[in-house]
């Protein structure tokens, strides 16, 4: 009875400075982290009043998301100015190249299930979330509107209906479909250049649906300055404000 009251001891010790370990740290940290070379560039559509004069390249990045709290969090978008429009959120996937959210994945989790590949499965259902006390790595596209012809000498161009399909069916289903087109590397060097100190808006909720249960993290590329917001911690006013402001609700 004894040694069984000195182990609930201990263990309660040490979950007590787990606990204080982590609580004292933010409750969420993002860290830019460097793009593998088999992570491909995209290339999409865009149409304008114009004609079809311009494509959307999209360059990756890698961020790894630490919850220092005791709930899971799930990374619900991610936001940013560009060159084209206000915001833009679009191309987000896991480590393993699947699209985030398990709606957006059904037919594979069925097939796992079939496959009895439980881990897997379990991996995929829940992609978007983040456990207690642990990290998990991202990877996410930032958008740039160029002008074909600043790259048709690098590029052998098609039909705009070839890259629609290539784009909707192939490079936006999984983080390791290349598209069937290039772009000159310095172009894409000359984009991640003019990206620098540009700011990124992650937002996460947890728990239930609620304005309040979200945290908001506003990150500078290449610089690791952070600030963390945490709605949870604002007043009725200051929320309807911040949600006001917030690119999510802008119009």
């Amino acid at each position: 009875m004894k040694k069984l009251l000195k182990y609930s001891l201990s263990f309660l010790l040490i979950s007590l400075i787990i606990f204080v370990y982590f609580y004292l740290k933010p409750a969420l940290v993002i860290k830019q982290l460097t793009i593998e070379n088999n992570i491909p560039v995209k290339i999409g559509p865009h149409s304008s009043q114009y004609g079809n004069d311009s494509v959307i390249v999209y360059i990756p990045y890698k961020f790894a998301v630490t919850n220092n709290r005791f709930r899971k969090i799930r990374i619900e978008r991610v936001w940013y100015k560009k060159n084209f429009s206000n915001y833009h959120s679009h191309l987000y996937f896991d480590k393993n190249g699947f699209v985030l959210g398990r709606e957006n994945n059904q037919y594979i989790l069925d097939g796992m299930l079939e496959e009895m590949e439980y881990l897997n499965y379990l991996y995929l259902y829940y992609n978007k979330e983040v456990l207690p006390f642990s990290s998990k790595e991202y990877y996410f596209y930032k958008a740039f509107l160029i002008n074909k012809f600043k790259i048709k000498e690098e590029y052998d161009w098609k039909q705009n209906l070839e890259l629609v399909n290539d784009f909707s069916k192939h490079q936006s289903l999984n983080l390791y479909n290349k598209s069937k087109f290039e772009v000159n590397k310095k172009i894409i060097d000359s984009l991640y250049q003019s990206d620098n100190n540009d700011e990124i808006i992650f937002n996460f909720e947890y728990g239930k649906h609620n304005y309040a249960n979200r945290y908001e993290i506003n990150y500078y590329i290449n610089t690791n300055n952070q600030k963390l917001i945490d709605f949870s911690k604002m007043t009725q006013t200051e929320l309807i404000k911040k949600l006001g402001t917030n690119p999510e609700f802008e119009k």
